[in-house]
């Protein structure tokens, strides 16, 4: 197997160990260690089975003058440890009751009709759910000063209607309001008030919020899958964390690896293990076809219904109250059958089967485009609808297969910003023309042949 597939942290710690080197890039630690395997240096053996270090740390090798110090400090360490991580597993016993009885109350809550719940009773119900749930686990944090860290994750989400939150007016078949919870996360990302939502959407993830089924959103690139997760978040005020998923992605990166940390050997958890635990997160999974199956497969506990329980590392992990986890592919999970996304894998059907709702997100209507790119640019709306016009031809063409690739709602906004200085030709040229394949410019030339009146665009530009 070829070391590219290994973890950055064990390729870090074979590079230290091994050789001496240190870096934080993978592809400089790859060239390294491949080129030293070449000339005799190290085996693949030896690296696979290097201890990982991650960059917080380094390994620490005694010297024989430092032996008997090390030794004692660490039988010390060693006590005091085991102490820690004792108390640590029974705060996390009882964290782990009080956010499942906090999802039950909070989905219980979410259904209620507020047409017939008065709104104070609803907020004092979840009060005394909450405290009464708290009351043991205060007294165990207040002994080893994590009090104020233990109330914060268990709060529970304030509920508000989707109208309230977003601006649109859902409703259910029999014409309630649907409701989500707003959890006021600190750490929430900065709401984007440009940001346009698309019905469908947004009606997945309130119904992937209430049931803690995972939503899968799969389209063209540029057609906004990752802002709708990001501004979901934004909007009801939870935590965001995007893994990037590539090639060589390995469950490692992701759900965390034991290697050395300061010196010490202990199991450092990923920014999914990390953002899992962390109530009402949003979990975006960024691509995740790029990556081989198998490297997904640990994923498969973690997103069942509910508030299942995995042992990594180790240690068993708790999906916190409110956690969701959401999916942005170029595909429907079922391959691409264009071409155009080279290196997207079909995925495993039994983790593709947790994704209970899969929703293809397609371009904006075309007063929508034009009203986003208005508030996005600041240009004229009669310059917006033009470039629309020119977007949505290009994109017919490139479903017919007369051109590869469909430009995005970046393409069209970098082609409006450049026109004031560089004209409406050279700007499409630039931010529209270039970013296609050689094999599309004779299309592309017809296009904008056709569609552009420059006369037209630079008098409203």
């Amino acid at each position: 197997m070829s070391i590219a597939t290994l973890s950055t942290p064990r390729l870090r710690g074979a590079a230290k160990t091994l050789l001496g080197v240190e870096s934080n890039d993978k592809a400089e630690l790859i060239a390294v260690l491949e080129e030293a395997i070449r000339r005799g240096q190290i085996t693949r053996d030896q690296i696979n089975n290097a201890q990982p270090l991650f960059s917080s740390g380094a390994p620490v090798l005694p010297d024989a003058n430092h032996a008997t110090a090390a030794a004692n400090a660490a039988a010390r360490a060693e006590a005091v440890a085991l102490d820690a991580v004792a108390a640590t597993n029974r705060l996390r016993d009882q964290v782990t009751k009080v956010t499942d009885a906090v999802d039950a109350v909070t989905k219980a809550v979410i259904r209620l009709d507020r047409s017939a719940a008065d709104q104070g009773v609803v907020e004092t119900a979840i009060q005394a759910a909450v405290d009464k749930a708290l009351k043991p686990v205060i007294k165990a944090a207040k002994a080893n000063g994590t009090e104020a860290a233990v109330i914060a994750a268990t709060r529970a989400p304030e509920v508000k209607t989707v109208q309230e939150v977003f601006g649109i007016a859902l409703n259910d078949l029999k014409g309630k309001p649907l409701t989500v919870g707003v959890w006021n996360d600190p750490s929430a990302p900065a709401i984007d008030p440009s940001y346009i939502w698309q019905e469908s959407i947004l009606r997945a993830m309130v119904l992937s919020a209430s049931t803690g089924t995972p939503v899968w959103l799969g389209g063209e690139k540029g057609t906004g899958k990752t802002q709708a997760a990001m501004q979901w978040a934004a909007r009801t005020g939870r935590a965001f964390t995007r893994i990037n998923f590539h090639k060589y992605s390995s469950a490692e990166e992701y759900l965390g690896a034991t290697g050395l940390v300061n010196g010490q050997t202990q199991f450092v958890p990923g920014a999914f293990l990390t953002a899992y635990t962390h109530p009402g997160a949003v979990i975006l999974l960024d691509e995740p076809t790029n990556a081989d199956p198998g490297e997904l497969a640990p994923l498969n506990g973690a997103l069942e219904r509910g508030a299942p329980r995995v042992n990594i590392g180790g240690q068993v992990w708790s999906r916190a109250a409110g956690v969701m986890v959401v999916a942005a592919d170029n595909t429907l999970t079922n391959g691409d059958a264009s071409g155009r996304y080279a290196g997207t894998r079909v995925m495993n059907s039994a983790l593709a089967d947790r994704f209970g709702y899969i929703v293809p997100v397609t371009w904006l209507p075309a007063d929508q485009e034009r009203d986003a790119l208005v508030s996005l640019t600041g240009c004229h709306p009669n310059l917006a609808a033009q470039v629309v016009r020119v977007m949505t031809a290009c994109r017919a063409k490139a479903a017919s297969g007369d051109i590869v690739d469909a430009p995005s709602i970046r393409s069209a906004m970098a082609w409006i910003e450049a026109m004031p200085s560089m004209g409406v030709k050279a700007a499409w040229d630039i931010s529209v023309a270039a970013r296609q394949p050689s094999e599309s410019a004779v299309q592309l030339e017809a296009i904008f042949t056709a569609q552009v009146n420059t006369a037209d665009f630079e008098r409203d530009i």
